[in-house]
């Protein structure tokens, strides 16, 4: 769904909490292409910020991913639903293979209420998503 009013973000709704939507911003955009089954694992490349852009984690440390020096991370996407951060699911599950977002997920499909490790609770984030590769 497009969501005009919001400075021409699009967005999704999460499937384990339609009160919230995760909003995004596709930077790299394929017209056609796989997308990954709950199932799968994927190969990615992230970077994951507060709202306020200081970064907590990444896998790249330039401005874009570098294939010759940064390595992608790999996740089975329905681990994301059991570790609490089930909008990572959710936007997986609708990007193309080479598409890179930026995803607004919303705490209630982040990490929720409580503090996890260096992330308070009630916390917004906000991850340049980059999907490379299918693995299985």
């Amino acid at each position: 769904d497009t969501a005009p009013d919001h400075g021409d973000l699009e967005y999704i709704t999460p499937m384990i909490n339609t009160n919230v939507k995760i909003f995004y911003k596709k930077k790299i955009e394929k017209e056609t292409g796989d997308k990954p089954l709950f199932t799968e694992t994927v190969s990615v490349y992230y970077r994951g910020s507060y709202i306020f852009n200081e970064k907590f984690d990444e896998n790249f440390s330039g401005v874009d991913p570098n294939v010759n020096f940064d390595q992608p991370s790999s996740f089975l996407i329905q681990n994301f639903y059991s570790s609490g951060v089930s909008g990572w699911a959710d936007i997986l599950q609708n990007m193309r293979v080479g598409e890179r977002w930026l995803a607004y997920i919303p705490w209630q499909v982040a990490y929720g209420s409580s503090d996890n490790d260096a992330i308070p609770g009630y916390s917004t984030l906000i991850f340049d998503i980059q999907l490379q590769s299918i693995e299985d």
